[in-house]
């Protein structure tokens, strides 16, 4: 049981330097053709939970950081909401 403790206090973690979270595969798109439902979400959890903690993106135009930030926003919107439903709605 120890171990297990100190295991986890010592987790590595990771930073993601280069993200392209506007990428169209992130949509489900792959050359210009839809291929499965949106699961950015999904690829985002998955990365946390291998011990990606921070996640830097950029964006290549004003217009695409202006889109960066609100799929951020509505990424930590989605969040917040799951969190509460995890916690029994509190």
């Amino acid at each position: 049981s120890s171990s297990s403790s100190s295991s986890s206090s010592t987790q590595i973690r990771y930073i993601d330097a280069g993200a392209n979270l506007l990428d169209s595969m992130y949509q489900g798109t792959y050359h210009s053709k839809p291929r499965h439902e949106p699961d950015l979400d999904i690829v985002l959890r998955r990365a946390y939970d291998k011990g990606v903690h921070t996640v830097i993106s950029l964006a290549g135009t004003i217009k695409e950081s202006e889109e960066l930030i609100e799929l951020i926003h509505d990424l930590d919107d989605n969040s917040d909401s799951r969190q509460e439903e995890e916690e029994g709605g509190e």
